[in-house]
């Protein structure tokens, strides 16, 4: 039995605590409504907040790439590289997120705030670069991080598919991790709902003000998060061998965006297209998951074909 523990690397034991500490602070605001501050600690001297939103996708993120690099240690590739390649990825997503989140502001901030487009967010410039009143997409950060790992991949000469196959699962479990941010945050929440799970939101948006009970949208993104490591973490070990490279990538690919596409059915305050000033009513998340899905699964079948053609001929 001993032995066996040994064997067991030591990122599991951390995902299994982070699990056992999230379900238990989950249990208790089902019980008492309560949900813990959204300060995790405050600097002295500079008074500075720190928040668990931040601290949690941090946190996540390095989790994310200590679990990858027993990985690429096994498949014989340089783990060096994956702390230099996350520099890289991090710089880059972080501009994606807030790109994108400027291109897409959701309803909410047209009412509270009167930023209905990136046209307001440029008549005021201070908030384009104002992280701290909120404002990061995932989809400006996903591609902004492979960007990130292509071009760190280009200027060290190394095989960055190989590293972005294995990255992809480190990304889910981050995004894992990195989601129970908005639980401290009273956001990212789904329709009102009377399920024995649903999240209290003290103060909902006020279109539904009477209402306190929600769908727990963040959890189900977590829950799905940690699936999508699962099953490319599984893949990664059994099947190595006979995936090409960027599949396992391009699993991820698709894997989120199915994700994505089944919480923005329950989503509040999600953004959609407006053209000439009208809206559209077509959702942009599922917009961009379905295209996602679409072309990643076209190209994978089109490498898959052409592989199984070259070794016939």
């Amino acid at each position: 039995m001993l032995q066996r523990l040994r064997k067991v690397e030591p990122y599991w034991y951390i995902i299994l605590a982070i699990a056992l500490v999230a379900g238990g602070i989950y249990t208790n605001h089902l019980i008492t409504h309560e949900t813990p501050g959204r300060v995790a600690i405050t600097l002295p001297l500079i008074d500075l907040p720190i928040y668990w939103y931040g601290v949690l996708i941090v946190g996540g993120i390095m989790l994310g790439a200590y679990a990858v690099t027993f990985e690429i240690r096994r498949r014989g590739l340089d783990p060096e590289h994956v702390w230099g390649g996350l520099t890289w990825a991090l710089v880059l997503a972080v501009i994606g997120a807030r790109l994108y989140h400027i291109l897409t502001p959701p309803p909410s901030m047209c009412r509270s705030l009167g930023i209905c487009s990136a046209l307001d967010f440029i008549k005021d410039p201070i908030k384009l670069i104002d992280f701290r009143g909120g404002g990061l997409g995932i989809y400006g950060a996903i591609v902004g991080g492979i960007l990130g790992v292509y071009l760190y991949g280009r200027r060290y000469k190394i095989d960055w598919l190989a590293y972005a196959d294995v990255g992809s699962y480190g990304l889910a479990l981050g995004q894992f991790v990195g989601r129970w941010g908005n639980f401290f945050n009273q956001e990212l929440y789904g329709r009102p709902s009377d399920l024995p799970w649903a999240v209290y939101i003290e103060h909902p948006l006020p279109a539904y003000a009477e209402s306190h009970n929600f769908h727990p949208a963040f959890l189900y993104e977590s829950l799905w998060n940690l699936l999508t490591f699962l099953v490319l973490f599984t893949l990664a070990r059994r099947a190595g061998d006979r995936l090409l490279r960027g599949e396992l990538l391009g699993l991820y690919l698709i894997m989120y965006p199915i994700g994505r596409i089944l919480m923005e059915t329950i989503r509040l305050d999600s953004p959609s297209f407006v053209i000439n000033g009208q809206d559209t009513g077509i959702n942009i998340a599922m917009a961009l998951a379905g295209a996602a899905i679409v072309l990643v699964s076209g190209a994978l079948l089109v490498r898959r074909r052409a592989r199984a053609g070259e070794q016939a001929g």
